[in-house]
């Protein structure tokens, strides 16, 4: 049995990316703007990454990540998984 999995293209990696953080973010009663804060950016930079519109750095994803109570890597792995179905 192949364990192979569809190789996502860079526009939607991002977009799988920017539809994670929303889910976990609204689940845990964030706004934009509260997230943001909290880690230090504006809220439009979270805003562009949740819309896919923008890719975040590794220091950017691993903030964001903390400060939602994520691992980074688990949380491209869920991300990209949730993308490929």
């Amino acid at each position: 049995m192949s364990t192979r999995t569809r190789r996502l293209s860079r526009k939607q990696s991002t977009a799988a990316i920017g539809d994670y953080l929303r889910e976990i973010r609204t689940a845990e009663g964030l706004s934009q703007e509260a997230l943001a804060v909290k880690a230090g950016l504006d809220r439009k930079t979270v805003n562009r990454i949740e819309n896919g519109l923008f890719s975040p750095s590794i220091d950017t994803l691993v903030r964001l990540c903390q400060i939602l109570g994520k691992d980074a890597g688990v949380f491209l792995n869920e991300s990209f998984k949730r993308a490929a179905r």
